[in-house]
């Protein structure tokens, strides 16, 4: 019994992080698409390192909290975002973390399209919490 203990745990310390990895950035991701939701802008700014770096389609690229905030104002006020799916994540090192994903969003308006997304972030582990360094997508064209 102590020896397939012991072989568990050495299999859990050994097993790839990724699927860990995957659910604990989803989490993050759900975290965002709330606070986006409900317009909580310093809930989403939480989520970004003081010197992030934001490439967003067809938008000038956004870095630091002061520009992100302005940023991401102006896109709530074109579009919702409705979903964002964790499709990979995989830790580089202890402290550091590469993150692919989709999204759904939509535009506001009278004759609102929807839009499937993907792109990447790049994200540093601050104290206890991932924050975003990078955060790239672009969208595929409307659905008509």
């Amino acid at each position: 019994m102590r020896r397939f203990a012991l072989i568990a745990t050495f299999c859990l310390a050994v097993l790839p992080a990724s699927a860990q990895d995957k659910a604990e950035f989803q989490k993050i991701a759900d975290r965002f698409v709330q606070a986006y939701a409900k317009g909580d802008l310093n809930a989403v700014l939480q989520l970004y390192a003081e010197d992030a770096y934001v490439l967003p389609p067809q938008a000038p690229i956004a870095k630091g909290q002061t520009n992100i905030a302005e940023f991401w104002k102006g896109e709530a006020q074109r579009a919702e975002l409705r979903q964002v799916t964790v499709v990979d994540a995989k830790t580089l090192g202890s402290d550091t973390a590469h993150v692919i994903f989709t999204s759904v969003s939509r535009t506001r308006g009278q004759a609102p399209k929807e839009f499937q997304g993907k792109g990447t972030a790049l994200a540093q582990k601050v104290g206890t919490d991932w924050k975003m360094l990078v955060h790239v997508w672009n969208r595929d064209a409307p659905e008509q």
